[in-house]
């Protein structure tokens, strides 16, 4: 069997001949880059042969021919035979962890004051009396009678607790402190530990996404966040969508590969933050888990293959508690898990809990709240009403579908200015880094720059008004160039092709909005605020999504970047057993519209693939801005 070696990864595998290149790569855990799934279209898992024997299959993806000349192939279309050393360059490498690192930002709608907390998990105390031949009560009796002393109500015993206490009562000299699961009408203890501990109990609040995962330890008795930390979602190396992960998880063993990889992320993720708090995991209670409807299926090892089929039906819509060993948690397999609740099956936890964290459980004016991706979902109402719907943007805001796309890592273009007079292009990169691609806040800010300085038009093709050489044809396609490189292959350029990839997007999420307005009888100068989520959502400039027609026209006080909604919606959960009940509450109240079986859908789809949309009247100071650059290139 041939021995594969990655570098500089070194990780070295025994792979089976004749397998594909990144498939070898996923099944031992060197992410690539791959937003076709291995399709041989996207040209972004490219790698060099250092040396080995390898057979290429035909691809439609053509690399440039320097590249070919340096050995470098996609992973994907090659087939290994023998023994190989293969060199994984930078931009094919998937997963950096350490950006996201810097770019894990909570950016808080509210807090829980001390009244307010209420947490599922406490602790108590407990100095017991010691037995004797007048008070000879067992040692599980001796813990309740305590307990009831405290808080009155019927206390339940783990197994695991009964079987631990003897000894470590009788070590401690009977004084340990316990950990009470709240149900309401009884407490359960769940944990014993010595003496008497200070802090905790602590939990977890994880946003499983579907690009990234974010957790924050919590300590519940303060709500004090003792640590956070972010890393990309492993599954990413087996489908960059939802539904490419569907497709896997139908595969032998896919599910369980699927599930294996989230819960082992999740477990590194909370064994770095014990370990920079100095927490055991005894101390660990509760884990509070957000995320699409897709991602806790796969999660909880459930399968996820008929909400891809009509009548798209999801097996379960979560809301409940769980043992840590039940799903499959190995490091926190004495812990109790939450599951927050879904909504249907392309609306999940990780909107109900952005919903929570944007207030939509009370009551207030007309609001409208977005969490842009590659599934755009869209909330709609007052809190008395709540309409939602899910819109298929695809992955183009994500760096996915587009020539010289990237996500949020260091080199990305994030902010761009066009001069129209020129066409000199000013632009900047995330860490202040020579230019490797351009990401989602980029594209818009490219599109609406492009757009206003009259290089494309309103169905978002090229003018050639400008002199200047930046616009070109290669390869059957015009394209517009960012940034000049040393070589032809370096240059970033953004193509016709992803231009009509990213009307495509934001048509579709705008698509979903109207549609919400229309079915709840209210204009779009009705909104009051607009609240933006997720952590790609903070990044962008609302004028330029106005600009291109992905925001309704509206002035920029209503709108607020919320940024990672998930995470917060569930750490209000974590700290509140009233937002547990909200969160249910919420999840309940949304009527979720079905744009697969609305007609009118393709119809506004159809008239927002113009810029800003084939209807300007709906954008009015988009267009008078415009006008005003029209003037002014005039000048």
């Amino acid at each position: 069997m041939p021995k594969i070696e990655f570098v500089p990864s070194n990780r070295k595998v025994t792979a089976r001949k004749g397998e594909t290149l990144l498939n070898i790569a996923r099944e031992a855990g060197v992410h690539l880059n791959s937003s076709c799934n291995g399709v041989g279209t996207c040209g972004k898992c490219k790698v060099r042969v250092i040396e080995g024997e390898v057979v290429e299959n035909p691809s439609s993806y053509q690399l440039a021919p320097e590249l070919k000349e340096k050995n470098y192939h996609l992973a994907c279309q090659l087939k290994v035979m023998g023994n190989c050393k293969i060199f994984v360059p930078p931009e094919t490498r998937l997963l950096d962890d350490a950006l996201l690192e810097e770019k894990g930002e909570i950016y808080l709608a509210q807090e829980l004051n001390k009244s307010e907390r209420n947490p599922r998990f406490k602790k108590a105390f407990l100095s017991l009396p010691k037995p004797s031949l007048e008070d000879n009560l067992s040692d599980w009796e001796r813990i309740e009678r305590e307990i009831k002393k405290l808080y009155g109500k019927p206390v339940l015993p783990f197994y695991s607790v009964i079987k631990e206490a003897p000894f470590l009562l009788r070590q401690n000299d009977w004084q340990v402190t316990a950990t009470l699961f709240d149900a309401k009408d009884k407490f359960f203890v769940s944990n014993l530990a010595s003496g008497k501990k200070t802090f905790g109990p602590f939990g977890l609040v994880v946003d499983v996404g579907t690009t990234t995962l974010m957790a924050e330890l919590i300590e519940l008795s303060s709500g004090e966040v003792w640590g956070r930390s972010s890393r990309y979602n492993p599954q990413i190396a087996f489908g960059e969508d939802v539904i490419s992960r569907i497709v896997y998880g139908k595969k032998a063993s896919g599910l369980n590969k699927l599930q294996r990889e989230v819960i082992r992320a999740i477990e590194q993720m909370g064994k770095k933050l014990m370990e920079e708090a100095s927490v055991s995991v005894e101390e660990i209670s509760g884990l509070y888990i957000a995320g699409n409807t897709i991602m806790l299926h796969l999660l909880s090892g459930i399968y996820p293959g008929f909400i891809q089929e009509e009548p798209y039906v999801p097996a379960t819509n979560f809301g409940y508690w769980e043992k840590g060993e039940s799903l499959g948690f190995r490091l926190f397999e004495k812990a109790y898990v939450f599951l927050l609740p879904c909504v249907a099956s392309f609306m999940g936890a990780d909107i109900v809990a952005g919903l929570l964290a944007a207030g939509f459980y009370k009551k207030g004016p007309l609001r409208l709240f977005i969490d842009i991706g590659t599934n755009g979902e869209i909330v709609l109402g007052t809190g008395d009403w709540l309409l939602g719907c899910s819109c298929s943007a695809g992955p183009a805001f994500e760096g996915g579908g587009v020539k010289h796309g990237t996500r949020v890592v260091p080199g990305a273009i994030e902010e761009v200015k066009i001069d129209s007079e020129t066409c000199d292009v000013e632009f900047v990169t995330v860490g202040d880094t020579a230019p490797s691609g351009i990401c989602g806040s980029g594209l818009i800010d490219l599109m609406a720059e492009l757009f206003l300085a009259g290089l494309i038009d309103r169905r978002g093709k090229f003018v050639f008004t400008c002199k200047s050489k930046r616009l070109r044809k290669s390869n059957g396609d015009y394209e517009f160039v960012i940034y000049k490189g040393e070589e032809s292959s370096k240059d970033i350029t953004i193509t016709e092709s992803d231009i009509d990839n990213l009307m495509r997007a934001k048509a579709a999420l705008f698509a979903g909005i109207k549609i919400l307005v229309e079915t709840a009888e209210v204009n779009l100068k009705d909104i009051e605020k607009l609240y933006i989520a997720g952590a790609f959502g903070h990044y962008i400039d609302a004028q330029k999504a106005m600009i291109i027609g992905l925001l309704p026209d509206m002035p920029l006080e209503k709108i607020e970047f919320l940024g990672n909604t998930s995470l917060l919606g569930a750490r209000l959960v974590a700290l509140s057993q009233e937002f547990e009940e909200k969160a249910l509450e919420v999840a309940s109240r949304v009527t979720y519209l079905e744009l697969a079986r609305s007609g009118r859908f393709m119809d506004e789809y159809v008239s927002a693939l113009f810029l800003p949309h084939t209807h300007a009247e709906l954008f009015p100071s988009v267009m008078k801005l415009l006008k005003k650059e029209k003037r002014a290139t005039k000048k």
